[in-house]
């Protein structure tokens, strides 16, 4: 079976092209970015977005020991709740202006 170059060219060029979504995707997702060329093969791609789709990222499992740590994230607040409040130095949460300690961690906030 013989192709021309325009072919060959042309098959590379698509390679290339599908290749770096799928191996920015992995890597976004905290896996190691070659998994991508999973992509370009036709009915293995199915696995990677099956992977993707399904198994917990290395992403999701850094955010769920996170959460076990330290709690749910904490909302985000206007400007004006800002001006009132003090940051906790342990966790990051907020903490009112008249509370002396957080109420997230624990941590006890004693101004000089």
């Amino acid at each position: 079976m013989y192709m021309d170059r325009t072919t060959v060219y042309a098959t590379i060029i698509a390679f290339v092209i599908l290749i770096i979504p799928f191996w920015r995707m992995s890597e976004k997702l905290g896996y190691p970015g070659f998994l991508g060329l999973l992509g370009a093969f036709p009915l293995i791609n199915v696995l990677y977005f099956y992977l993707i789709g399904f198994v917990k990222a290395p992403v999701e499992l850094e955010m769920d020991r996170y959460r076990s740590k330290f709690g749910e994230l904490p909302e985000e607040t206007s400007p004006d709740e800002m001006k009132n409040a003090t940051v906790c130095l342990s966790c990051g949460y907020l903490i009112d202006h008249g509370e002396k300690s957080c109420p997230s961690c624990g941590w006890t906030y004693d101004k000089a």
